[in-house]
């Protein structure tokens, strides 16, 4: 079974209700319909408990918190595998950014950002959600041993599902 992108479940989770509007604008244009919206942290860890999105498309600062608030509550829900994050920032400061780097976020867009920036970052996610197979003509996947390197976790998990949905299963 194969993930349409118009079938992609999106929290936008924005403050500004200006913002959030274009935002979702853009998420229409690219067929995003299945959409809802929170504008405050705790509203966005409802919606994430009860409807459970596919991708968490949030800004960086809120009143009640900040998107490494959202990140860390989906980490502790175990839907890191389930809910993908995807940054919208105009934050350029690397220190910044490196942070959500490391907690294993799907992308991230700048504000302002341009469709294409956007349907790049969604056919990410729907690669990363549902890898296509690759060929491996010369080997039987299931003899194939992987040594997965990295400083990251979360990066570590995330690759390691990449390798167990192609069939490997020697992986350390």
């Amino acid at each position: 079974m194969s993930l349409s992108i118009n079938e992609l479940r999106i929290l936008l989770v924005e403050p500004s209700d200006v913002q959030r509007k274009v935002i979702g604008q853009h998420l229409m244009q690219a067929q995003l319909t299945e959409t809802r919206g929170a504008s405050t942290i705790a509203e966005a860890k409802t919606l994430i408990r009860e409807w459970q999105p596919d991708i968490v498309t949030s800004a960086m600062y809120f009143e009640d918190g900040t998107a490494h608030q959202l990140i860390d509550f989906i980490h502790a829900s175990n839907l890191e595998d389930t809910v993908h994050f995807m940054l919208v920032s105009s934050e350029h400061r690397p220190d910044q950014l490196e942070q959500f780097k490391q907690a294993g976020i799907v992308a991230i867009l700048p504000k302002p950002f341009s469709s294409q920036q956007l349907q790049r970052a969604i056919r990410a996610t729907v690669d990363l959600i549902e890898p296509e197979s690759v060929e491996l003509n010369l080997f039987d996947v299931e003899d194939l041993r992987v040594l997965l390197v990295d400083d990251s976790m979360t990066s570590l998990h995330a690759l390691r599902r990449v390798f167990e949905n192609m069939g490997v299963e020697h992986i350390v």
